[in-house]
């Protein structure tokens, strides 16, 4: 079953229709929802057909799908791009809730451990692992060793939106309708002078970035190097296709 917007998204939609999972959970049309979403959604979907994504299970997905999960953004990033991009690089970042709050520095081993170091200069030990958003995409999984699962105990990551363009990356840490708290950064080949100079336990690689001194996240951003991460398609941070919007498009199958 597919669901349309306005006449000429028509055949953009019918063109792909293919074969989908289980139970659909929108029967109207997302609020805000515009063409230029089902142009994304078509996109998202070629990517969902060939496997470079998929899907959460329909019966967990339903347990907090009206709560938050349809809030989520569809992540763009596939797993082996993702693996690749952060394995043996550095993650810099900061939430987007306060403009204050303490950025970090994160540092990905291959063996599946990671150290990071905030602005503050406090190290901690942290894993990390990747695994898929309830629709859409993959996110990384960081925690403390022996902490519990995220979103909500489910054990799925927020999704990643990555620009291809200028490197950037984006990760929701919240989604309800009125709470939408993201963190937002990139990753870079180079260790920052900041963390070679004050992080004694963050390995180090070949070079370092002398322009990074640390003062504040927008000193840090400016002198930076992001490694650009391939896409699946593009999804604009400034209003993206969201999971709610993608599944009245392309709905779980009854």
């Amino acid at each position: 079953m597919f669901r349309f917007l306005v006449p000429q998204m028509l055949a953009l939609l019918v063109s792909i229709a293919g074969q989908v999972h289980a139970a659909p959970f929108e029967k109207t049309m997302p609020s805000g929802m515009a063409d230029s979403h089902a142009k994304i959604a078509h996109q998202a979907r070629k990517a969902e057909i060939v496997g470079l994504w998929t899907r959460g299970d329909a019966d967990i997905v339903q347990t907090r799908w009206n709560k938050n999960y349809r809030y989520n953004w569809l992540g763009n990033v596939g797993r082996v791009a993702l693996q690749t991009g952060v394995s043996g690089r550095y993650m810099i970042g900061q939430s987007s809730k306060n403009k204050k709050t303490e950025w970090a520095i994160t540092y990905f081993g291959d063996s599946g451990k990671a150290i990071m170091c905030t602005g503050k200069m406090r190290e901690e030990l942290q894993t990390w692992r990747i695994n898929t958003a309830p629709v859409g995409g993959y996110g990384l999984i960081i925690k403390k060793p022996g902490e519990g699962l995220s979103q909500n105990s489910n054990g799925f990551a927020f999704p990643y939106i990555v620009d291809d363009k200028t490197g950037k990356i984006y990760q929701q840490r919240g989604a309800t309708r009125t709470f939408k708290t993201y963190w937002h950064g990139w990753i870079q080949d180079e260790i920052p002078l900041f963390a070679a100079n004050n992080c004694p336990n963050m390995p180090r690689s070949s070079k370092v970035n002398k322009k990074q001194t640390g003062g504040t996240f927008a000193e840090m951003a400016a002198s930076a190097k992001p490694v650009k991460i391939p896409v699946m398609f593009n999804n604009p941070i400034e209003n993206p296709l969201t999971a709610q919007m993608y599944i009245w498009a392309y709905p779980y199958e009854q």
